[in-house]
């Protein structure tokens, strides 16, 4: 029996319809121009480890329609042989809903993936995806896409196809809730399928699981679907009251600061700050007695390979270990000084936040403390993270997650003039949510003495609900995942100092990181204060400028509306509103810089918003010309207003007034400086190899931490990398006696001269005696323009010597072969 429901016509025109036969669906969205049929196939299947059975027979009934609160059709389904019930519910509104109650009668566990065929879609263009390689011609490549599942993660579930000529486009996005189940998106350039897979997991007996998501028709865009996620899933995305824009500013993290310091970091504009290294060690964050050895975690990292024969094995007792440190390390640390540390910022308006870390902890503290949360991988290794530390099972109801809610409200009860703590997450979220209900719990806490969180990430929607600020910690890539999170009026910091990085972080609206930040890393382990230290005066005069154009972002959201802003070619724009309606254009020439000059003249915008009649002057401010704003030619046609921008250099921002500002006359356009020698190649925004690596020696985090011990210390091994021929690196350690997974090399900004498709990675150890082994192996590179190229990943291993742990090849030097596909494009 064929079931058929209408929505009511929206006020924009548009129609939607959903036809149910059997067990198959039909959506016919309509608007004035014609109508486009999009139909959905399904099937079920059950996962058990690596081996999946596809759920035959089943039994459809109860098929009926519903008119309230939005109509609709229900209608179930039942696997007699697995025991599970499926209770189907499609109903039209603003967006078609599927949801479906997963109930399993069954005696076992069940992991259920639901998989649903899609065709219809307009597949001719491209498809949006904020994964931070955003955009993917369709007819070009596979993708695949995902939330908690997919080859390239997303920070929403959510993903839109969108074809711009005929100016339509549909998205698929999930049911934003924590936790959130599985979404997985795939398609193939020879198919005009799209794949769309959910997982329904750990499913106990006697248990219910509701998955849901949406379809929503709209303009041929990829911002209409973002609107729609902001405006159902808002307190994910904004700010629960607008006094929090005074959290709006640049970021910055330290050890105590000195006076002079804290000084300098309120002349730079920083509003928040994340008060680092003053625990006991990770997993354990309120000491317990005083003076403690803060950071003794990452201090013990680089004292275990001392000389000194009365040291201890580096996997000797906690206890043991502890006593060790205490005799060759100076235990400073005090509540009073932290307290007053905190003090000192409030008084500079900073706000500060404590660190907490809930999914990771020190090797030696969690093997007699908590062994039985340390999470290991297949081989049963423990899986490993910064140093010496272990992933730890932190579901709240387990004991370690019922002891991280102990250390927080005493962190909380120590420290009453923290404005809140710094989130940090080492670890993905698996199978049993673990990091997003234990970081739900701890946020709670938080919220419910007054205190904010801030956030390094996240990288998932669900868990900025709590959140009032963001961190790319990793720099510019990060900062391309992070962007979309902040749709609403969340603060986020996208790190970096170079140009290029301030550039990206106008477009995406991510604000920078405190000059300073760049010196931090010198007095992380220091016995007094981080001082402060001259920043250069070209880093400064580089932040002023630019500080300039951010000082309008405060309270910034997004704007959202389709086709909202075109640019020409060579520039790239976005478009954001003030809380007071002023509309705000970055634009940025990526092949342009502050210091090499260069322009282009009578550059045309077009804005398409629905509160431009509003505007009664554009303004522009550009590095290129600090402190000054000077008019824009403009004219007005209903919700189109075009621009004609005098010149741009290397980047501007548009302030589309609401009332007249002070203009005065456009400066002399930047000349481009004279360049010897061969044309430049264009510089990368972030470059680097990453790598899993046993590298029992060679960390210098303890030294040029500012480290001070009495115990003797050995030479850092100095090894030599190459890739094709051009000095890099250099390559570390994490003084770790197994593999570790957090190694990398760092590329210099240059590095786009030297590669093409065929990559050549030499690495020589410093001596016949250095012994070290390094797998999975993979180069990645941002291009100015925010693109995004990896190489294909190196699996097999390599050995610097013949030695006890040695395996795969074997020799030195290393020689590594990185393919880079992207090249070729």
């Amino acid at each position: 029996m064929i079931q058929t429901v209408s929505a009511p016509r929206q006020p924009d025109g548009k129609t939607v319809e959903v036809r149910l036969d059997s067990g198959k669906t039909s959506l016919i969205f309509g608007n004035d121009a014609g109508a486009m049929e999009v139909g959905i196939s399904q099937q079920w299947s059950l996962v058990k480890g690596t081996d999946e059975c596809a759920l035959e027979g089943m039994n459809v009934r109860d098929e009926r329609h519903y008119p309230l609160p939005h109509p609709g059709i229900t209608w179930t389904e039942e696997s007699k042989s697995a025991h599970i019930l499926f209770e189907y519910y499609v109903e039209t509104a603003d967006a078609v809903s599927f949801l479906v109650r997963v109930t399993n009668f069954s005696t076992e566990p069940a992991a259920l993936r639901w998989w649903q065929e899609i065709i219809g879609l307009p597949m001719s263009d491209r498809m949006f995806a904020p994964s931070g390689r955003d955009f993917y011609p369709l007819a070009e490549r596979k993708v695949d896409v995902g939330y908690r599942d997919g080859a390239e993660g997303l920070s929403i579930p959510i993903v839109t196809f969108f074809d711009e000529r005929k100016d339509t486009g549909v998205t698929i996005a999930a049911n934003i809730e924590t936790p959130l189940p599985p979404f997985k998106v795939q398609t193939s350039p020879d198919s005009n399928a799209v794949q769309l897979t959910r997982t329904v997991l750990r499913l106990a007996p006697g248990e219910s699981r509701t998955v849901r998501h949406f379809l929503l028709h709209h303009a041929g865009c990829w911002r209409p679907g973002l609107s729609w996620v902001r405006d159902r899933f808002h307190r994910f995305f904004m700010l629960p009251t607008p006094q929090l824009h005074d959290t709006h500013g640049c970021f910055t993290y330290s050890n105590l600061g000195a006076p002079e310091l804290c000084e300098e970091f309120a002349r730079e504009g920083v509003k928040n700050l994340e008060v680092h290294f003053n625990y006991v060690h990770l997993g354990k964050y309120l000491p317990e007695e005083e003076p403690w050895i803060k950071a003794v975690d990452d201090k013990w990292s680089a004292v275990k390979r001392t000389t000194d024969p009365a040291a201890p094995p580096e996997d000797a007792p906690y206890e043991e270990i502890k006593r060790y440190m205490s005799q060759v390390v100076h235990p400073n640390g005090t509540t009073d000084a932290v307290r007053e540390f905190i003090r000192r910022l409030r008084a500079l308006g900073i706000r500060s936040f404590g660190y907490f870390q809930p999914t990771e902890a020190w090797e030696f503290f969690a093997n007699p403390k908590f062994p039985e949360v340390i999470l290991h991988r297949p081989d049963d290794a423990p899986e490993l993270t910064w140093y010496d530390h272990v992933v730890v099972d932190c579901r709240p109801e387990t004991r370690w997650g019922q002891y991280l809610c102990q250390q927080l409200e005493g962190v909380l009860d120590t420290y009453p003039e923290l404005d809140g703590i710094f989130m940090d997450q080492a670890a993905g979220d698996g199978e049993n949510y673990a990091v997003s209900r234990v970081t739900d719990r701890l946020a709670r806490i938080a919220k419910d003495r007054g205190k904010l969180v801030y956030w390094n990430g996240p990288y998932m929607v669900e868990l900025i609900e709590h959140t009032m600020g963001l961190l790319a910690e990793g720099g510019s890539i990060q900062g391309e995942q992070l962007k979309f999170l902040t749709i609403g009026d969340k603060v986020c910091c996208g790190m970096g100092h170079s140009e290029r990085q301030y550039q990206r972080n106008l477009l995406n609206g991510l604000w920078p990181s405190a000059p300073s930040l760049r010196f931090e890393s010198r007095f992380r382990y220091s016995d007094g204060p981080a001082e402060f230290v001259p920043v250069p005066d070209e880093v400064m005069e580089l932040h002023r400028r630019y500080m300039n154009l951010f000082e309008l972002y405060v309270g910034k959201t997004w704007v959202l509306e389709p086709h909202a802003i075109k640019t020409p070619a060579g520039v790239q724009g976005n478009i954001f509103r003030r809380p007071d309606g002023d509309y705000l254009v970055p634009l940025i020439a990526p092949a342009r810089s502050s210091e090499g000059g260069g322009f282009e003249e009578n550059v045309q915008v077009t804005v398409h918003a629905s509160g431009a009649e509003q505007v009664r002057g554009v303004y522009v401010r550009t590095p290129d010309a600090p402190m000054a704003q000077f008019a824009a030619e403009w004219t007005r046609d209903g919700n189109e207003i075009r621009i004609t921008i005098p010149w741009l250099g290397s980047a501007c921002l548009l302030w589309l007034a609401s009332e007249e500002q002070t203009a005065g006359e456009a400066p002399t356009p930047p000349e481009a400086k004279a360049e010897s020698g061969k044309p430049s190649t264009p510089k990368a925004m972030a470059a680097y190899i990453t790598l899993e690596g046993a590298i029992p020696t060679g960390s210098p985090h303890g030294p040029m931490g500012g480290l001070v011990t009495t115990a003797p210390l050995p030479p850092i091994p100095e090894r030599k990398v190459r890739l094709n021929g051009c000095m890099v690196g250099p390559l570390h350690s994490r003084n770790y006696r197994s593999w570790h997974p957090l190694l990398g090399i760092g590329l210099p900004e240059d590095i786009l001269g030297h590669l093409g498709t065929e990559n050549e990675l030499v690495i020589e150890p410093d001596g016949p005696e250095d012994f070290f082994k390094i797998r999975n192996i993979q180069m990645t590179v941002m291009l100015p323009d925010g693109r995004i190229m990896m190489s294909e990943r190196v699996t097999d291993t390599f050995s610097s010597c013949e030695h006890p742990m040695a395996e795969g090849a074997i020799g030195s030097p290393m020689k590594i072969k990185l393919r880079m596909p992207d090249m070729d494009k």
